[in-house]
């Protein structure tokens, strides 16, 4: 039983594991379309920065199965994560009335983020026009905000003509690095999300095994 939670260690591995293949997605979509976001500065995607989905307060309640019900928990850590990330700023100022913050690029790499944190993962070794077919209608969702709306529908066109990297997280080691560009491998993106999933594995065992120190992780 790992401590502080009654998540289990396949549930904790399985959410690592996700948000591995999550950030790596949206760095690579930014990547390809040569955004340089100048206010987002927590790199990688969810990896850097305070409250980032790694810290054991945004885990312990992110990683509760999406099927389950929304608890107090859950609610705690996705406020945490929402509130000092920058990427949810950016994409909440674009609420109507609101100041926008950030320059297109950090606008775009938020877009990005939403569309594909509501993509399914199913397909990831399909071509992106097939696995972001089904989600065309998705600005329908934010129609009753022009400018979210807006970015959704212009990011997600320039997302389709693009080849996202195959297959899932846990077997892209095995993937031939030409697949990324040169500088996506020299700039360090990919090893510091590994190191970032190594470190929250680290802390999943320590908090089962009943080492003491990691609750502010």
């Amino acid at each position: 039983m790992i401590q502080d939670t009654a998540l289990t260690f396949p549930q904790l591995a399985s959410y690592i594991f996700d948000t591995g293949n999550h950030s790596l997605r949206v760095e690579h979509y930014a990547e390809m379309m040569h955004l340089k976001p100048v206010y987002d500065d927590q790199s990688p995607h969810d990896c850097g920065g305070k409250c980032h989905k790694f810290e054991w307060p945004v885990m312990r309640g992110l990683a509760i199965p999406a099927n389950a019900e929304e608890s107090t928990e859950v609610m705690s850590s996705k406020i945490l994560h929402n509130r000092y990330q920058k990427h949810h700023i950016i994409w909440h100022s674009l609420e109507d009335g609101g100041f926008t913050l950030g320059n297109e690029d950090d606008i775009a790499v938020s877009t990005i983020d939403i569309i594909d944190s509501m993509r399914s993962l199913d397909g990831c070794g399909q071509h992106n026009r097939t696995v972001l077919s089904p989600f065309t209608d998705l600005p329908n969702k934010f129609k009753g905000n022009e400018k979210q709306a807006w970015y959704i529908e212009k990011i997600l066109t320039e997302m389709m003509s693009i080849d996202g990297p195959r297959g899932s997280y846990i077997n892209f080691f095995a993937y031939p690095q030409g697949r990324l560009s040169e500088r996506f491998m020299k700039e360090g993106y990919f090893d510091a999300i590994y190191a970032r999933m190594a470190d929250a594995f680290r802390i999943v065992w320590e908090k089962g095994s009943g080492v003491p120190g990691t609750a502010n992780r």
